[in-house]
Formats: C-alpha cells, structure tokens, sequence
C-alpha cells in the first residue's frame, strides 16, 4: 500500500482497512521520528483473500488521501541479471609497464 498519510496512526490504518477487507497482518514501517513512512504491506490468509481485497481497497481513502495498492514480489538478489554495459576504464600502461599510445609526455 502506498500514498498513506504521515500523521496516521498504525491503529487508525488498521480501522479503515478492516473496515473494507479482513486481513492477517499490517506492517507499517517507522521513521526515525515516530511517523509512518507513507506506506505498508499486507498479509492475506489466501490468494483469493488477496485478490478480494486488491478489488475493495481501490476505493479506500484514508484521512482524505486515496491509497493505492500494489502487489509485492520478493526478488531475491542471487537471482538478478548481470549488469552490462557502464564505464569501463582504459589503462594508459601496456601490460610491461611502458606508457600506451594515449600517453604524451608534457614539455
């Protein structure tokens, strides 16, 4: 869940969203300053529970402010592809040591 409101309490969040749909869990990350992030995640007991719920939360608006739902999918990072492409640097040196031919001397 995204666009939450700072100023909303984990409890006032909880309120409006069993309000619309029963789920397990809300978790609700925290800055430093003791106000929510502006965002959560939900835990629902089943996949058609959670398809339910992405139907009934497009309407939910919480302290005046629409929330807009998205599914999470984990990516774990072992599985990411190679990057490629980006900055490669050139050596200036050949292998033994001498000076390449990009390399003039000052005068």
């Amino acid at each position: 869940m995204r666009n939450l409101p700072w100023t909303a309490s984990k409890d006032e969040i909880t309120s409006a969203i069993q309000a619309v749909t029963p789920f397990e869990k809300l978790e609700l990350p925290i800055n430093l300053d003791g106000r929510n992030r502006g965002f959560g995640f939900l835990v629902f007991a089943t996949e058609a529970d959670k398809d339910k719920a992405t139907i009934a939360l497009e309407t939910l608006e919480i302290s005046g402010r629409k929330v807009s739902v998205q599914e999470y999918i984990e990516n774990a990072r072992g599985e990411r592809p190679p990057r490629t492409g980006g900055f490669q640097r050139r050596s200036s040196f050949s292998n033994d040591g001498q000076a390449g031919s990009d390399y003039s001397p000052r005068s």
